[in-house]
């Protein structure tokens, strides 16, 4: 027979496992949500934010919006959308309004980036396209023309803006913003 300490003990272990198992389940879905500039880590974004929504109103250009109840516990939490067309301007006024530390000024424009598919892109496949290379607000250093026909994301460059994801004429543009990876500058 079990004792009241070994039943507490065991649900406590049980708990924590569910949550852990929440949490693992969470970030796999991680790459759903695309954050705002100067966003943590995924885990640590979601343990410091709040979800008290003065990012998304403190946001000039209205990119910012919050998940709803289907994404679970992540519901509440920020993500940039380009809603309606709009895109980033890297003002950092989300990032200033947030009073815990979820989104951090100093990273502002170091935690996005433009990622290329190039089996997708109109240009790579050979046709005359350089919408997304013209709409760079950083013409010719973030994005470039290789061969003067392929758009190239540089890097170090970059800071994730979203007009070239904007301006891309795919129905799912071939070029999109996402999450530098950890350690990528």
């Amino acid at each position: 027979m079990i004792n009241r300490r070994q039943f507490f003990s065991s649900l406590g272990l049980k708990t924590l496992d569910w949550a852990r198992q929440a949490l693992v389940q969470l970030l796999s879905q991680e790459d759903l949500w695309l954050r705002p500039p100067g966003a943590l880590p995924e885990e640590a974004f979601l343990l410091a934010c709040t979800r008290c929504g003065q990012c998304v109103n403190a946001c000039p250009r209205g990119c910012l919006s919050q998940l709803g109840p289907e994404a679970g516990t992540a519901v509440g939490t920020p993500i940039l959308a380009f809603i309606a067309g709009k895109a980033c301007n890297l003002c950092g006024q989300c990032a200033a309004s947030c009073q815990n530390g979820a989104l951090a000024s100093n990273q502002v424009g170091k935690t996005l980036i433009a990622r290329l598919d190039a089996e997708r892109c109109l240009a790579w496949q050979g046709a005359m396209c350089r919408v997304c290379y013209e709409s760079c607000p950083k013409l010719g250093k973030a994005l470039i023309l290789t061969d003067f026909q392929y758009p190239t994301v540089i890097q170090e460059e970059c800071d994730g803006c979203g007009c070239c994801q904007l301006a891309c004429i795919q129905s799912d543009p071939a070029i999109a913003i996402r999450r530098r990876e950890d350690g990528q500058q």
